[in-house]
């Protein structure tokens, strides 16, 4: 279906220069025809050869927050508002240099990745290192319980593996360009 696009805007081209050379330049209609074939060939080999931008890569943020209370009292590790007052309470005191998953959620920088996303740089903001890699579950236990992958984007830029049951009501996603 595609080629039938170019070889229409290809012969469209051709008649746009056979027109102008024909009536504007007062070519003959045989030199016109060869003028346009060679000028509408001429002109895809320049686009052809012109240069492409360069895709760069642009860091972006990942910043997971999961609703806690929300999340342990449908799971049942809580029963009543006033546990989670308690598990609340139990870091409030910890400095905020030190990490809590339970306050911070998780909080990851892309700074670099390769076009073929093979290669990445990851500093892991709640821990303050560089990873390559961060892995949370282990992916055969991912796929048996149904976890669904969110990208970003044709190149996949982002990726970000949860249940597809608690997409919404458990966690707030936010990422961003850095």
């Amino acid at each position: 279906m595609k080629w039938i696009k170019v070889v229409a805007l290809y012969l469209l081209v051709i008649g746009v220069y056979y027109a102008i050379l024909a009536y504007i330049g007062d070519f003959s209609a045989r030199q016109s025809i060869v003028l346009a074939f060679l000028l509408s060939s001429l002109s895809s080999g320049l686009e052809k050869a012109a240069a492409k931008p360069v895709k760069r890569f642009t860091p972006y943020s990942i910043r997971v927050s999961p609703k806690w209370f929300e999340l342990l009292t449908d799971f049942k590790l809580i029963n009543k508002p006033e546990e989670w007052d308690e598990i609340e309470a139990s870091f409030k005191d910890t400095p905020a240099l030190e990490y809590r998953i339970l306050r911070d959620g998780i909080f990851l920088t892309i700074v670099q990745q390769s076009e073929d996303f093979e290669r990445t740089l990851i500093y892991w903001n709640n821990h303050r290192c560089f990873v390559s890699d961060v892995d949370f579950e282990d992916h055969e236990q991912r796929n048996k319980f149904g976890w669904k992958c969110v990208t970003q984007g044709p190149d996949a830029e982002i990726v970000i593996d949860f249940p597809e049951a608690l997409e919404h009501k458990y966690f707030d996603v936010e990422h961003r360009a850095v």
